[in-house]
């Protein structure tokens, strides 16, 4: 039988939800606003005080991938005519788009360092969640001595400022001819990450020791595979 609510306790809920459901839209707000604003036109993306309501365009989207020159003279009439939907949002922006000797658009630069973040963030965190387990399970499953220092010691490397190493990193990348490549960076965010991967990773500590340690001296031995079958065979008799 449900329990009923008195009229405070009934007030009380809503205001709850309420509270809740601004509390959620106070955080959504920045992403709406930056969703919102990949969608305005340049002028509407400065003004201040902002601008709310506007009409969403996605010429902002063309002209990331393309590349594009400024135009000295209205485009023909013809050409306007022929050209693709989204060209001729280039066009109404006072711009067109670059193409080869063969007519081909020529791609920005935005696709190939979009595919380079994309190579660099899987593979280091690929490397750092399966480095951090068999770090994380070497501490869980084996008591040593100095094991809280030696977890310290590799969560420290998570305080160091990054800008410290900076100057430091790029001279040894640039030493061993590691700059500007994928490996560099796959190393370097490999090596910062492990220590937060390790650390979080740890947390099946007491599952893991309890299921491996051996049984205490008088206790019951758990039956061996040839007596539960001999058992099962004298059931199915």
């Amino acid at each position: 039988m449900a329990a009923v609510q008195t009229r405070s306790e009934r007030a009380l809920n809503r205001v709850a939800i309420a509270a809740v459901l601004v509390i959620t839209l106070l955080f959504l707000a920045p992403i709406y606003w930056i969703t919102s604003t990949a969608f305005k036109p340049r002028n509407l993306a400065t003004t201040i005080p902002p601008t709310v309501i506007f009409e969403p365009e996605i010429s902002p989207f063309v002209k990331l991938f393309t590349k594009r020159s400024q135009l000295r003279a209205a485009p023909e009439p013809e050409d306007y005519a022929a050209a693709p939907w989204w060209e001729r949002l280039v066009f109404d922006g006072g711009e067109k788009v670059v193409r080869s000797g063969r007519g081909d658009v020529q791609l920005s630069g935005y696709p190939n360092r979009f595919m380079n973040s994309l190579i660099v963030a899987i593979t280091s965190t690929v490397l750092a969640v399966s480095m951090g387990t068999f770090t994380a399970y070497g501490f869980s499953r084996f008591k040593m001595k100095g094991e809280a220092d030696l977890l310290f010691f590799i969560l420290s490397t998570r305080m160091l400022p990054p800008v410290v190493v900076a100057i430091p990193m790029f001279l040894m990348y640039r030493a061993v001819g590691l700059n500007d490549t994928h490996w560099g960076l796959i190393i370097l965010y490999t090596a910062f990450n492990l220590s937060f991967s390790s650390t979080a990773t740890r947390a099946w500590k007491p599952s893991s020791r309890s299921c491996c340690q051996r049984p205490p001296r008088g206790s019951p031995r758990p039956p061996s595979f040839a007596s539960s079958r001999r058992g099962t065979s004298m059931l199915s008799r």
